[in-house]
């Protein structure tokens, strides 16, 4: 009886292996991909790009990427042949935040300024310990000067509305698993 259930388990461990070898073939795998992107042969100060399958269609299995001063780097993007979109608009509105930011800002340092005089007419002294309110505060202090710094690029920057949909853009890489380092994506406004 022990030599009939060899056979079997033997069957069963191997067919498992190759279910488990052929979702391991790299089909539908994702990798990393870094690169430079410039607009007339120079680099684009602050922009979005975006990988995108045409297979699985719009949104599903796409990778997305902020490029700064030119450079980007993204990760889980898909593999085989793939459509990239580069665009400023998607980082425009993130850029509806400067007010808001603005105004948070303002609030706290006024009520800290109040809290500070109410305690010090009562002749309190704060046991508080801010340094987790100054960490927040600094944090957001951080993330305004980066979006000014992007405004302030973008402005300047348009990219041609060809590069920004993935039915019109003439940008097709190949992408291998792993590591993938692109050649210059170059664009043009002409």
């Amino acid at each position: 009886m022990r030599i009939s259930r060899f056979p079997r388990c033997l069957f069963v461990i191997l067919g498992s292996l190759a279910l488990l070898s052929a979702g391991c073939s790299g089909k539908g795998g994702k990798a990393e991909v870094t690169g430079k992107v410039t607009l007339d042969g120079k680099p684009l100060g602050y922009g979005s790009i975006r990988f995108v399958n045409p297979g699985t269609g719009k949104e599903k299995g796409d990778a997305n990427a902020d490029i700064e001063d030119g450079e980007f780097s993204a990760k889980k993007v898909p593999v085989g042949e793939i459509k990239v979109t580069v665009d400023t608009e998607s980082l425009r509105a993130r850029l509806a935040d400067i007010p808001q930011l603005r105004q948070t800002l303002k609030t706290q340092e006024e009520n800290d300024k109040k809290m500070a005089a109410m305690m010090q007419a009562k002749g309190l002294k704060s046991d508080i310990d801010d340094s987790a309110k100054k960490e927040s505060v600094d944090k957001m202090k951080a993330d305004l000067a980066k979006l000014e710094l992007i405004q302030k690029k973008i402005s300047a920057t348009a990219v041609p509305k060809k590069y920004q949909d993935e039915k019109t853009t003439p940008i097709t890489v190949t992408i291998k698993s792993g590591s993938n380092t692109l050649d210059t994506i170059e664009l043009s406004s002409k």
